[in-house]
């Protein structure tokens, strides 16, 4: 399970950084405002990665416990949630 958790921590951090760079690019180069990531995929992009984020961490971090793997799970899904509702609502939005 730490392999699982890994790979799906290491895709977020990979979009994560992915969506940091496209941003600024898009603020600071001139007409390349198309490859804004939250233009593309607005709020349902941006909870993607969050969740993929809060799922990988909270799954692994739970896995070096002495805890159950069914808590690891259980604990992974409440993280990634956690992470979507902070991306979702308390992140404010971006002008277009």
């Amino acid at each position: 399970m730490t392999a699982f958790y890994g790979i799906i921590l290491l895709i977020g951090v990979s979009l994560m950084l992915a969506w940091l760079v496209l941003t600024a690019i898009a603020s600071s180069v001139e007409g390349w405002g198309r490859v804004d990531p939250e233009r593309r995929w607005g709020v349902r992009g941006r909870c993607t990665v969050a969740g993929l984020l809060g799922f990988g961490m909270a799954g692994i971090s739970v896995l070096y416990t002495t805890a159950p793997e069914a808590l690891s799970i259980a604990a992974a899904v409440v993280g990634g949630l956690a992470l979507i509702a902070v991306a979702r609502w308390v992140v404010p939005p971006t002008e277009q």
